[in-house]
């Protein structure tokens, strides 16, 4: 094994990837089961409220009952982020075929 720690990596990677890889999984399962299916996308209020509990659940509720979680506002800044990839890059309608 290489060893290697990169500490921003180690630290904050897994949070900037969480919206996009929830998110996007979420998307596909909807895509399947909703009339407009390739059609659909999240709006922006709901990626909001995506990140919105994302955030609430895992860096307040969490800790709190748990000594096992810390709180990070780096981590909600990470799903934001996150957030904003996710709508810009791949909550996209299919193209139409001309």
């Amino acid at each position: 094994m290489l060893k290697i720690f990169i500490p921003y990596v180690h630290a904050y990677l897994d949070d900037l990837l969480a919206m996009p890889v929830i998110l996007g999984i979420t998307l596909q399962v909807f895509k399947w089961i909703h009339p407009l299916k390739d059609d659909f996308v999240f709006s922006k209020t709901q990626v909001l409220v995506g990140w919105a509990y994302l955030s609430f659940l895992f860096e307040f509720l969490l800790p709190k009952w748990s000594s096992t979680y810390t709180g990070d506002i780096l981590d909600i800044v990470c799903y934001g982020l996150g957030a904003v990839a996710f709508y810009k890059l791949i909550n996209l309608k299919k193209k139409s075929r001309i």
